[in-house]
């Protein structure tokens, strides 16, 4: 393709992760002739190297409505469509406290719940332990959400992108968006760092960390930082649950494989080797491993002589709420994105994709998004000086 040869679909998106994946099933699944830019290579992100969870017990209100379309629409329709086995299980999960006050807190989540049609039963230890023998003594008390899902991350985004594929989406490698171009005020082309030109009626960004330089280049932005996170996975060990596990302020997260590994990350509270007022995901050392470890043997005593067969570390695009942004942009017709997932974006995926499909197509969305515009960080309109309200 020579630098002046410009190529055009309906619609161009750019990022190949599990939400742009998606979206382009979906588009394409409606007759959209689509075009995924990838700066890297497919499946070589975030979106196949995470826990695979939907963590919907303490998630952010403004993103209930799409994790409970997820549970209930989305996930399930994509496990019979795909031609992959993406291994859904609705598992339900626990969330564990440390302390009395831990678990006084998690309970504040329940008006909420209950008004999304959420099931959460709180328990103290004692009752943790008989449901989960391998629980610490060290757990005062635990949530069990039966909304809580798992999904493996791999077989979903590559899955996605086999049907996106067979559908007719056209997927270019190693192509960084660097900038939108846009034509009488709407948004029309993107340009690559090899100069190329693509053209479309829609544009959607899904690039993770790099969504903002390309919404800076059309005079928006999102204010995310960039924070580390690190990950490892065990040797295969004897049942321990079926459900996931989470703390009950976020420092971890897991779940045990329907192959039996142990799938671990953020580090741990609990861990010895935690220190205070530095979390795990926001900085790497040789500490932080051995933490984690530290963690996942203190919430499994039995554990303790566990074999870790390896671990990696990967960005965060982390907004100020820790919730994602997801919208078509008013100021600029024609422009769309999702980003600022926030280190559990993987769970909401699907129905993010399924989601930005419908604001494409100008259809009904099956989730309300209302409350996870841009616009929440920017008070100030970048073209007008004036508050935004819209």
């Amino acid at each position: 393709m020579s630098s002046k040869e410009v190529r055009k679909s309906d619609i161009i998106i750019i990022g190949s992760g599990a939400v742009g994946n998606a979206a382009a099933y979906f588009l394409s699944s409606a007759g959209r002739s689509v075009t995924v830019l990838e700066k890297d290579t497919v499946g070589n992100g975030s979106s196949v190297r995470n826990g695979g969870q939907n963590k919907m017990n303490t998630r952010g209100e403004p993103e209930l409505s799409l994790g409970m379309y997820g549970v209930t629409e989305i996930w399930p329709r994509l496990q019979k469509e795909l031609d992959v086995d993406i291994e859904f299980r609705k598992t339900g999960g626990y969330r564990n406290a440390l302390t009395d006050d831990e678990m006084e807190n998690m309970q504040k989540f329940w008006p909420i719940a209950k008004k999304y049609g959420m099931h959460i039963e709180y328990m103290d230890g004692t009752e943790l332990r008989k449901r989960v023998p391998q629980f610490s003594e060290r757990i005062a008390g635990a949530a069990h959400c039966e909304e809580d899902t798992w999904s493996n991350p791999l077989k979903t985004t590559l899955g996605l992108y086999s049907k996106a594929r067979a559908l007719g989406a056209k997927y270019y490698d190693h192509e960084k968006a660097v900038s939108i171009e846009t034509v009488k005020g709407r948004a029309k082309r993107v340009v690559t760092e090899c100069g190329h030109i693509y053209e479309a009626d829609k544009i959607c960004i899904t690039a993770c960390f790099g969504s903002r330089a390309l919404l800076n280049s059309v005079s928006l932005d999102v204010p995310f930082t960039h924070a580390l996170c690190e990950i490892f996975v065990t040797e295969p060990v004897p049942r321990i649950l079926d459900e996931i596990f989470i703390g009950s302020k976020g420092g971890y997260y897991g779940t045990q494989t329907i192959h039996g590994s142990i799938v671990m990350g953020g580090g741990s509270r609990i861990g010895a080797f935690q220190r205070e007022g530095n979390h795990v995901e926001f900085t790497l050392t040789p500490d932080n491993v051995p933490s984690g470890i530290k963690g996942l043997t203190d919430l499994f005593p039995s554990l303790e002589n566990i074999k870790i067969v390896r671990s990696w570390s990967g960005w965060h695009d982390r907004t100020p709420d820790d919730m994602c942004c997801i919208e078509a942009i008013d100021e600029i017709p024609g422009l769309y994105a999702a980003c600022g997932f926030s280190g559990h974006g993987f769970g909401i995926s699907a129905p993010v994709g399924k989601v930005l499909s419908e604001l494409m197509l100008e259809q009904p969305l099956g989730a309300d998004i209302s409350k996870l515009k841009f616009n929440r960080f920017m008070p100030i309109d970048a073209f007008t000086g004036d508050d935004r309200k819209r």
